[in-house]
């Protein structure tokens, strides 16, 4: 055998036996880390996967859930109570002021039909001092002012539009709708205040027919130059039509015609016993009725104390409206208050 050839199968076993110990030394060293790597890690992980999926479960179900709840239930009070109610409010606040100017300016426009038409009444007051008897205009629109008073009366009845103050919605507040309650009694009051003068102005016109009666009396008189059967006839006249008048004895004229009335009627009745064809000291009887019939002439309607007495209850309206309006305002502003925004609206 050569040299070479022992070499060769030399090296051939060493290589050999080297791979067979190194796979020898692998197994060994592979069975013993494999317990190790197939039963203590798979154990470990299934202990903290049962304890993970055991401690959410019992997590969201006790703390989580009820956490969510009662942060709901608390967002929908906040909500409500600090967003939706108080822009509630605010709107029934507004819209009830908006009814209280509107209110205002209803009355305002109501008993202003009042004063014009007192003014138009008023025109029909002449002086008629510096006039004779003949010139004298009589008074001739009866019919037609007293069909603008009866308008006048109804236009003074309340307006029931504004009886009830709306609601917003469903809510509305007690605290505030008091409040409109309230001037709208002002409101009501202050229009049977200004009725009376009404009734006053309604007067005007039948004092303005009487007043007629006595016109005509003496136009009569003046034309008879004297002429006692003529006299007669227009003094008989004016004592009959004079009946048909009793009720101005309830009116605000009467103080200031009636000792005038009394004075004239005397005269006529002296005029009625006369037997003669003319009558005596005819300029003389003529003065003494005509003394009287001034008064009637020269009298006019009275409106100062009834004038003054409405011009404060409009200027209590006027300031009602402006208070009940700053009161809504500070139930507003004082809801806004944190610790008053917990209250309830009223519902219907």
């Amino acid at each position: 055998m050569t040299k070479e050839s022992l070499n060769h199968k030399c090296h051939g076993m060493n290589k050999k036996e080297v791979i067979s110990d190194n796979f020898i030394e692998q197994e060994i060293n592979l069975s013993a880390v494999t317990p190790t790597i197939e039963q203590k890690p798979v154990e470990v992980s299934k202990n903290k996967i049962k304890t993970e999926r055991s401690f959410f479960p019992k997590f969201n179900n006790e703390i989580i859930l009820p956490a969510i709840a009662i942060g709901c239930i608390l967002g929908v009070l906040l909500f409500y109570f600090q967003g939706l109610q108080p822009l509630i409010l605010k709107n029934y606040a507004d819209a009830s002021s908006k009814k209280i100017v509107e209110l205002k300016e209803r009355y305002t426009n109501q008993v202003s039909t009042v004063s014009n038409m007192q003014k138009e009444l008023d025109t029909y007051f002449i002086d008629f001092s510096d006039k004779v008897c003949s010139e004298q205009e009589t008074y001739k629109t009866k019919k037609e002012d007293l069909e603008k008073i009866d308008r006048l009366k109804l236009s003074l009845v309340p307006d029931a539009s504004y009886k009830k103050l709306p609601t917003s919605g469903v809510f509305y507040s007690a605290e505030i709708q008091e409040i409109y309650q309230n001037f709208f009694s002002t409101y009501v009051n202050g229009l049977q205040e200004w009725s009376k003068l009404s009734d006053m102005i309604g007067t005007v016109p039948n004092f303005l027919e009487y007043r007629n009666a006595w016109v005509q009396t003496c136009q009569k008189i003046e034309a008879s130059n004297g002429s006692v059967a003529e006299v007669k006839t227009a003094c008989e006249n004016l004592i009959n039509l004079s009946k048909n008048f009793e009720g101005i004895k309830n009116t605000q004229f009467w103080q200031q015609i009636s000792s005038g009335v009394t004075q004239s009627i005397d005269s006529c009745n002296e005029a009625l016993k006369l037997k003669t064809k003319l009558v005596p000291n005819y300029g003389k009887w003529r003065l003494d009725w005509l003394t009287g019939y001034d008064r009637i002439v020269q009298a006019r309607p009275v409106w100062t104390d009834m004038n003054e007495e409405l011009n404060k209850v409009s200027e209590n309206l006027l300031s009602s409206a402006t208070n009940s309006i700053t009161k809504i305002n500070s139930v507003v502003a004082e809801r806004r208050q944190f610790i008053n925004l917990w209250y309830i609206l009223d519902i219907k």
